[in-house]
């Protein structure tokens, strides 16, 4: 019986830091032809469920992961992660070419510039069986999932939804780029949805400076959801819950030394969601979220 299941992505992450990386202000510099020296380099797991299932799981939580995983040189890497995490690896999907692999460059105040590779899902079919063991978790996180088409991860959460499951949403990119009435099937499914402040923004069709982000009856008409928890980070700022009439405000936790921002908003997420599932408070949720984001920024890894 597990607490949560996690459905999205895995990735390889590797960091490089240091040496010729140098950088002006928030760009980095490079010349075609050249070759750059790092003095640091770090190796990690990450993929926004993955960061979640492992996350849950620091909390004590009983979490799995269900993600396509490729036959190649990482395949074991991600498993020894996953298990060393305590993460069930039973519902990972082994396909031969799956690949989603980040090359992150780190600057010295942890900030950093992502290149990311993501190799489609050979197959996110998943079976009956499969489906029988993921619905005895009460609570499902759903992040991105490459490749498949909203009107799928609708079918799976619609199949989800109907055996009363808890539903966690955190909108992919590319779902966000594809506008408001495109997702709408998504977020009508949610028990609780994750989103960053640009995003919200995205969706609005508005500016970021214009919204009120404390008026919670005109976020969620916007939104056009009802019933549902949402969530809306701004970085250093700090973050809004809204539980649909009332409006929560956490802001960030000071963290004495930001060594790699990789991960923060899953790591809020996990915080949230973790305190959530005991407590049902935003405002403690919001709290360890921020505390949790701390934690993840003070050290290397999205994890």
């Amino acid at each position: 019986m597990y607490d949560l299941i996690a459905i999205g992505d895995v990735t390889i992450d590797l960091f490089f830091s240091g040496g010729d990386l140098s950088h002006d202000k928030d760009t980095f510099s490079f010349t075609l032809g050249d070759k750059y020296l790092a003095d640091s380099f770090f190796q990690g797991v990450g993929g926004a469920a993955t960061n979640i299932a492992v996350g849950l799981a620091h909390y004590g939580l009983q979490t799995g992961l269900v993600a396509g995983i490729g036959d190649n040189a990482f395949q074991q890497i991600i498993i020894r992660h996953l298990t060393k995490k305590f993460v069930s690896t039973e519902f990972l999907l082994h396909q031969r070419d799956t690949l989603n692999i980040s090359t992150v460059l780190l600057a010295e105040n942890g900030q950093r510039t992502v290149i990311h590779y993501p190799s489609a899902v050979e197959n996110f079919e998943l079976s009956d069986i499969l489906m029988g063991r993921i619905a005895q978790s009460q609570y499902i996180y759903c992040g991105n999932i490459q490749s498949i088409e909203v009107s799928e991860k609708v079918a799976l959460l619609t199949k989800l939804k109907q055996q009363e499951k808890f539903i966690i949403l955190n909108l992919g990119t590319r779902e966000i780029n594809l506008g408001l009435k495109a997702v709408s099937p998504l977020l009508s499914l949610a028990s609780m949805v994750f989103m960053n402040t640009s995003e919200y923004s995205e969706l609005a069709g508005k500016k970021k400076d214009v919204i009120d982000f404390q008026d919670a009856k005109d976020i969620y008409s916007t939104l056009g959801i009802t019933d549902c928890i949402l969530v809306i980070t701004d970085g250093e700022k700090g973050a809004y819950g809204y539980d649909g009439k009332d409006t929560f405000f956490q802001k960030a936790v000071d963290t004495k030394k930001i060594v790699d921002t990789t991960g923060a908003g899953d790591g809020f997420a996990s915080g949230f969601i973790a305190s959530y599932i005991q407590h049902k408070d935003i405002q403690k949720a919001l709290q360890e979220g921020s505390s949790y984001a701390a934690v993840i920024i003070g050290k290397m890894g999205a994890n």
